[in-house]
């Protein structure tokens, strides 16, 4: 989408539809609401970008990010590259990009 301030990895949708799955699978969401959620996660601005993997594998193995968290690593990476602000709730992701010199945002 153009016209967003807001720059997420390419990964999102995944995460999103994995998410989703997720919740289906817990019975915690009908079909049709996951369905409904992927339509209104589709109507937020946000700009997909291709993430460096290299330099973000590199960010994993430097603060000893694994399976989940590694791709925060992803998020970390554009941030750094892109010299955008980071918004996150995780606490470890928020302390990885402070001692990365990244800027976060609170929330």
């Amino acid at each position: 989408m153009t016209g967003s301030d807001t720059s997420v990895p390419l990964v999102l949708p995944y995460e999103i539809g994995n998410a989703l799955s997720a919740m289906f699978k817990r019975d915690r969401l009908t079909k049709a609401q996951i369905v409904d959620c992927f339509d209104i996660y589709n109507t937020i601005p946000v700009r997909l970008v291709d993430v460096d993997i290299k330099a973000a594998l590199q960010i994993a193995s430097d603060f000893s990010m694994y399976a989940y968290d590694a791709y925060d690593a992803y998020y970390l990476e554009i941030a750094k590259r892109f010299k955008f602000n980071l918004l996150s709730l995780d606490k470890k992701m928020m302390s990885v990009a402070s001692v990365m010199g990244i800027h976060v945002l609170e929330v």
